[in-house]
């Protein structure tokens, strides 16, 4: 096989990769730029090219199979259409850059989107649990600075 007959990689994951090498290397800054930039562009071509209705659904999945296994598990009886574009990997890395940078708020949010591209993710699901169960188990507590405490530990149940 020749070096052109291999597949070519979209810009969009072209640029992921580059997010992600950055991120292996600690620079966060330049993926959070890079990935915030590449988010609002996805988000602007969302809105003019994949409208969700009742009868239709866009996500973005990384195999036909995935695809399939969703359409069995839903409740919908609308049709579902991919972006065929990495769409959850975007938002997953862009949760991570967010997250490293300190943003837990800004994560979870990133991590919402990639759970909604592609609900059969576990890692989706689990690191946005994981980050959400770490906002409820420290919370703050108006007058505890006061106190010389910023996060008072909370009871997961409440």
């Amino acid at each position: 096989m020749e070096y052109a007959d291999r597949l070519e990689q979209s810009e969009l994951t072209e640029a992921i990769m580059l997010a992600e090498g950055y991120l292996m290397q600690g620079q966060t800054y330049m993926a959070l730029e890079l990935l915030s930039r590449r988010a609002e562009d996805v988000e602007e071509y969302i809105d003019r090219n994949c409208p969700t209705t009742d009868s239709q659904q866009w996500f973005s999945f990384s195999s036909p199979s995935i695809a399939w296994r969703t359409r069995l598990s839903s409740a919908t009886q609308g049709s579902f259409a991919t972006s065929g574009e990495p769409l959850d990997r975007l938002y997953a890395d862009l949760a991570l850059a967010r997250m490293t940078d300190g943003d837990t708020h800004l994560a979870i949010e990133a991590l919402k989107q990639a759970v909604r591209w592609n609900p059969m993710a576990c890692e989706h699901r689990l690191n946005l649990a994981e980050l959400c169960q770490g906002r409820r188990r420290y919370q703050r507590v108006p007058g505890a600075e006061s106190l010389g405490a910023h996060s008072v530990p909370v009871s997961p149940l409440i």
